[in-house]
C-alpha cells in the first residue's frame, strides 16, 4: 500500500518549474526533470528526514545512506527517489511507528501542517522549491509535536 507517491504531484510540480523558470516541459534537461521530481516529493522528503533521524524508518533501509540523512549530508528526498523509487510505503516505516503514521500522514494531518509551515514559516508555497536540510531543521519541532500530541491521544 502506498502511503503517498512523487508521481502525485509531479504535473503540478512540473507545470509551476516551466512557469517559474520559463521553460518548455519538452526541452527540459535531465537536470531540470530532477528538480522537479524534488520538488514533487519535498514534503515526503522532510518526512523521511524525520522518520530516518528518529529511527523510525523500517528495516528494509540499509544504515550507511541513513546516516548521510541523519547528518545532513544526504537529502531525505533524494533517499526517498534514490531508494524508494519516489514511492512511500508503509513497508518504509517501522512497525512501532506504523500507527502514528497512518494516523497522522495517511489521514492528511502531515499535509495540512506541511502546508501550514511552508506558506508561514518559510513563506513560500509547496513544489516551488527542494528540501534543504536547513528547511528541515525548522520543520522538525512540527513533526516531534505532533508525535507528542499523538502519544497524549490529542492529535487532531
Amino acid at each position: 500500500m502506498y502511503l503517498d507517491r512523487m508521481d502525485y504531484l509531479y504535473d503540478k510540480a512540473l507545470r509551476t518549474y516551466c512557469e517559474l523558470e520559463k521553460k518548455e516541459a519538452a526541452g527540459l534537461s535531465e537536470e531540470d526533470c530532477l528538480e522537479v521530481s524534488r520538488r514533487a516529493c519535498a514534503h515526503i522528503g522532510f518526512f523521511f528526514t524525520w522518520l530516518v533521524r528518529r529511527h523510525m524508518l523500517g528495516d528494509l533501509h540499509r544504515e550507511e545512506p541513513l546516516e548521510a540523512v541523519r547528518l545532513g549530508e544526504m537529502a531525505g528526498t533524494d533517499f526517498f527517489l534514490r531508494y524508494c523509487d519516489g514511492k512511500f510505503r508503509e513497508e518504509d516505516v517501522a512497525p512501532a511507528a506504523r500507527p502514528f503514521v497512518a494516523d497522522y500522514y495517511g489521514e492528511g494531518l502531515y499535509w495540512r501542517d506541511y502546508v501550514d509551515w511552508v506558506l508561514h514559516e518559510l513563506c513560500d508555497i509547496p513544489l516551488e522549491f527542494s528540501e534543504s536540510y536547513e528547511d528541515y531543521l525548522r520543520l522538525e519541532p512540527v513533526l516531534d509535536r505532533a508525535l507528542e500530541a499523538y502519544q497524549r491521544g490529542e492529535l487532531a
